[in-house]
């Protein structure tokens, strides 16, 4: 059985804003343990990004190496995989690592709380690693998401492009100034986002924060790519402005209150 821990919009908003409290965050969902099962080659996920044989291996490497920063572990692919990810997690022998919800921000986003994750990025140098579509954020008209450097992600296939982007973002924080602020690197790559996190690590450990957000930037360029997307509406997540606590699921697995 795998049990994650609450992780509060509060609290991660929180270390965020704050320049000095450096942390990675690779979220590991559905999609992250398909490939590392190694039987869905040749298939494509929600985003159509193929699932590639040496992409599986290298997502279990990353799990293999025991990372010492924090996982995420989505709902979804517990309740569809739970069984199978024990055996990968015994596997890799990291049975001791504490995984926390991974659903934070989009939880967050569907109860109207878009606006305080933007807020909260805005206060920090970003390096946004992501889709072209997404070059666009910095220049919604009521909720722009500023950025520092673009990196290019490819929309589909990007795990083809993994090392060029990684290389790329090494490159960033290889010239960056030692005495300049630390930085927030917002990474957006379907499946491959966890390599890439893993392979910046040595450069960003202790002195910028790197995140995994997935697909929660994409109702700010009007994409609806998910589900609660098109449930809700696009404009309806930016234009909310919620600033009330809401129950996660993970909250309710583990019986808490906000």
């Amino acid at each position: 059985m795998v049990n994650r821990k609450v992780l509060r919009l509060d609290d991660i908003l929180l270390r965020i804003e704050d320049p000095e409290d450096a942390f990675t965050f690779s979220r590991w969902g559905d999609g992250e343990w398909r490939a590392v099962f190694g039987q869905y080659y040749g298939k494509r996920n929600c985003d159509m990004h193929r699932y590639f044989p040496e992409m599986g291996k290298e997502l279990y490497s990353v799990l293999a190496d025991k990372p010492d920063y924090i996982m995420g572990m989505q709902g979804l692919a517990l309740r569809i995989f739970e069984s199978r990810i024990v055996e990968q997690i015994e596997r890799a022998g990291i049975g001791d690592i504490e995984w926390v919800d991974s659903d934070v921000f989009h939880q967050g986003s569907l109860h109207g709380h878009l606006h305080r994750i933007v807020a909260s990025m805005n206060k920090r140098k970003v390096i946004m690693v992501g889709p072209p579509k997404l070059g666009a954020v910095n220049s919604h008209p009521t909720l722009p998401l500023n950025y520092w450097r673009f990196v290019d992600v490819p929309p589909r296939n990007a795990y083809l492009q993994k090392e060029a982007i990684t290389d790329c973002v090494k490159a960033i924080l290889t010239e960056y100034g030692k005495d300049e602020e630390p930085l927030l690197i917002s990474v957006c790559a379907s499946m491959p986002a966890e390599i890439i996190l893993h392979e910046i690590y040595p450069l960003t450990k202790g002195r910028h924060t790197a995140i995994d957000f997935g697909s929660l930037w994409d109702p700010l360029v009007g994409v609806a790519s998910r589900g609660y997307h098109r449930d809700k509406g696009t404009e309806t997540l930016v234009n909310a402005r919620s600033f009330s606590e809401h129950v996660t699921e993970a909250m309710e697995e583990g019986n808490e209150q906000p």
